[in-house]
């Protein structure tokens, strides 16, 4: 699989796009680093919060079909919404 396990096709590659905008935007707009930190804070928080439901499945469902659903086009359909709002924050940051 090598460099191609790096990109989801649900996601078009934004999550790498919107971390190399987080780290160039650590160096050239060192005002806002601080917005930054909370950016990647909410993002992490989303994370672990999806990660919470997809475990909690393993309840009603067999670990091999739960882990299916973070492979599969269910995962991509909850985290592009929140890689969109990440990008949108980074570009404003990046623009103000």
């Amino acid at each position: 699989m090598a460099l191609s396990s790096l990109f989801n096709h649900l996601t078009l590659g934004l999550a790498w796009l919107c971390l190399l905008m987080a780290v160039a935007l650590w160096f050239a707009v060192p005002a806002r680093r601080q917005v930054i930190i909370w950016t990647l804070a909410m993002l992490v928080g989303a994370l672990v919060a999806f990660s919470g439901v997809f475990a909690s499945f393993v309840n009603i469902t067999s670990l091999s079909q739960v882990i299916g659903y973070t492979a599969d086009d269910t995962a991509g359909r909850y985290l592009l919404p929140v890689l969109l709002a990440w990008f949108a924050t980074m570009m404003t940051v990046f623009l103000c």
